[in-house]
């Protein structure tokens, strides 16, 4: 899975667009390393959130690139 989420993150960084099977997988191994933040807390749905997916994707994918994840 780390090659994919290698290449995942290239596309990203390439501004080409992810399959939303990708996306789902590249959410939840985000889920997998949030959940051991300290400063990050569970909050239940419905959520209003004030920026747009895209931004949201390619922050994850910064700092996948920067935890060699």
């Amino acid at each position: 899975m780390g090659s994919e989420i290698d290449r995942w993150i290239e596309q990203l960084k390439n501004c080409e667009t992810l399959k939303e099977s990708e996306v789902k997988l590249l959410c939840e191994k985000a889920l997998e390393i949030l959940v051991e933040e300290g400063n990050v807390q569970r909050v239940d749905a419905p959520v209003t959130i004030c920026e747009s997916a895209t931004s949201i994707i390619c922050r994850i994918a910064c700092a996948a690139s920067f935890l060699d994840v």
